[in-house]
């Protein structure tokens, strides 16, 4: 399955030829983002430096229709709206939520045996479940069945595209029920380590509807650690570097004690109450929680990760 998997990543990367260094393309397997001598003349910063440029570009487009609150998302990487929805629409969307997820569990048990590392998606009726290591991902598709919950996404994903500047349908918002396992370690959860997903600012959310107490593995965020500064982009060259010889991935992972060397705080967990949103810029650095073995989050959960080159808003 990964052999596949790479080679079908290759012939894509053929594909797009040197396109592909203007794209959203963050794999160093591609022949192009992954090239050993453009990287060490610098591709990698460069792509940083253009893909943000393009960010700052469709914010100041979109100027005053860009609500206040993202300003704190701008500077923080993270943003905490706590009761963002009225509360009548919130009962009737957690009502939504806890049907389908019961008709999920009916359908197919969270307590079944999944996948070891990063397993591959698992379809079945109304959604598919993803392992991370002994962490289930179970996504839900949300149709016209689910109406309160529909327009609750369409409110969060309205609000995340004025945030990255991008327009995205609400139908990329899914159920998202996150299950613990053990911690075992031979079958290591490894978003339990702190990365950043990608090289440009891009954004989760998720519309959290039930509290995320410590011990359900709240999301865990470096403030700040979306901003780029010498010491970061000195690191993301050398790792960069490290990537086109296959000695990392593409979502760069990073040690606690590193952060202070690239002028970061430590990093800090969001534990949050039903009926809040969360948004972060995952180009910052992040983890999923610690959590006791077989506790669950439940959100409504979305992400974009639009081209990063483009400088004007798409569709807003």
């Amino acid at each position: 399955m990964a052999m596949e998997k790479q080679r079908m990543k290759k012939q894509r990367g053929r594909k797009q030829g040197v396109g592909a260094i203007f794209s959203r393309e963050k794999d160093f397997d591609n022949p192009w983002v992954g090239h050993a001598t453009l990287n060490r003349y610098g591709l990698h910063p460069a792509r940083i430096a253009l893909a943000d440029a393009s960010t700052q570009a469709r914010r100041r487009v979109l100027g005053a229709r860009r609500e206040a609150s993202l300003r704190t998302l701008e500077r923080d990487g993270v943003l905490v709206l706590p009761n963002f929805l009225a509360s009548d629409r919130f009962v009737r969307v957690r009502k939504e939520v806890r049907q389908a997820l019961d008709r999920a569990e009916r359908t197919r048990s969270v307590a079944s045996v999944g996948d070891r590392g990063f397993g591959p998606q698992r379809p079945f009726t109304g959604g598919i479940d993803r392992w991370d290591g002994d962490t289930l991902n179970r996504f839900l598709f949300i149709d016209d069945s689910k109406p309160h919950t529909k327009a609750a996404a369409a409110d969060a994903m309205k609000l995340a595209a004025l945030a990255i500047g991008v327009h995205a349908a609400a139908s990329r918002v899914q159920i998202y029920q996150t299950v613990h396992g053990s911690g075992d370690p031979s079958n290591f959860d490894i978003q339990k380590v702190l990365h950043r997903d990608t090289f440009h600012s891009a954004l989760k959310f998720w519309l959290f509807l039930e509290d995320v107490e410590p011990e359900h593995g709240p999301f865990v965020y470096v403030k700040g650690s979306h901003r780029m500064n010498l010491a970061r982009y000195r690191w993301e060259y050398a790792r960069a570097k490290k990537a086109c010889r296959g000695k990392s991935g593409s979502s760069f992972r990073i040690q606690p004690d590193e952060l202070q060397g690239l002028g970061y705080e430590p990093p800090a967990p969001v534990p949050v109450r039903a009926n809040t949103l969360v948004l972060a810029d995952v180009r910052g650095f992040h983890r999923r929680g610690d959590a006791v073995q077989g506790a669950r989050r439940v959100a409504l959960y979305g992400n974009l990760r639009p081209n990063p080159f483009v400088p004007l808003p798409h569709n807003l």
